[in-house]
């Protein structure tokens, strides 16, 4: 998949069960954005704004979170056994 979404700004944004694998969302603003169940293997979240994301369940295999503000976002359940965060 060859979806760009860099420097999406969308706050509050519900994207459950979203299936953006290999997505790049580098520098997107999320913050508050309901993620839960949503499959972002191989997504780049390089910069981005998740400020109070839901990410409960969410897939995030080989996904590059570097730099990524997760700061009270909720991280139940999420699979990333070889994605990056920094």
């Amino acid at each position: 998949m060859d979806t760009k979404l860099r420097r999406m700004a969308s706050w509050g944004a519900t994207l459950t069960g979203a299936y953006l694998k290999g997505a790049n969302l580098d520098g997107a603003y999320l913050e508050g954005a309901n993620l839960s169940k949503a499959n972002l293997s191989g997504v780049t979240h390089t910069d981005a704004n998740l400020t109070g994301a839901n990410l409960e369940e969410t897939i995030l295999n080989g996904a590059n979170l570097d730099g990524a503000d997760l700061t009270d976002t909720e991280l139940s359940g999420v699979k990333m056994p070889d994605g990056i965060s920094r």
